[in-house]
């Protein structure tokens, strides 16, 4: 069920991110860490009623331009995906960020369990820190799929995941996590 939940919402968050692909809000692109993402964000997610972080994800662009390498250095993004809900809705705000701008809000129904809400306290380190210390783990730009670095938060097992996503020395996908409040780093996982 949950597993279904979240491929769910993942099908949303792509449909999103094509959908605002094709829209410019600002001519130069504008890259943003995750704390100035969630703070954009929360604009619209205030103005639906859905005002508490579910989850936040930096994506690629449909057509990246850019050196792969530095996409996502110093803990930055051009592209960010935010959803929101609130306690006892059964509602969901999927919030695009593109340039520095909101380029889509959508809502949508799915239920979201109470102890999947984030709330703004929980959320206190910032993506360049992390960034930092993913780079002393020896975490790699991705070349391909995931290009260069990519930042999740996300809440499992009452704990506030701050996650970084990037590559091994062998090309394997790799995901460094931290703890959202302290930067502690909790552990990893990887793809073969």
């Amino acid at each position: 069920m949950r597993q279904m939940r979240r491929i769910r919402l993942l099908l949303l968050l792509s449909v999103v991110c094509l959908t605002a692909s094709g829209q410019s809000v600002r001519a130069q692109p504008r890259d943003l860490t995750a704390q100035e993402a969630y703070r954009i964000g929360l604009a619209p997610a205030r103005k639906a009623g859905l005002d508490q972080l579910i989850l936040l994800t930096s994506v690629d662009r449909a057509v990246e331009t850019r050196d792969t390498i530095t996409l996502g250095a110093n803990g930055k993004r051009e592209v960010w995906n935010l959803v929101f809900g609130h306690r006892g809705s059964q509602r969901i705000l999927i919030v695009n960020i593109k340039n520095g701008g909101v380029a889509s809000a959508r809502e949508s129904r799915d239920f979201v369990r109470d102890d999947e809400f984030i709330q703004a306290s929980e959320l206190v380190v910032d993506s360049p820190y992390l960034y930092e210390q993913a780079v002393k783990l020896r975490l790699r730009p991705g070349q391909s799929f995931a290009r260069g670095y990519h930042y999740i938060v996300r809440r499992e097992w009452q704990t506030v995941f701050f996650t970084v996503v990037g590559y091994d020395e062998r090309q394997r996908m790799k995901k460094l996590h931290f703890d959202a409040r302290t930067g502690k780093w909790i552990g990893i996982t990887s793809r073969s």
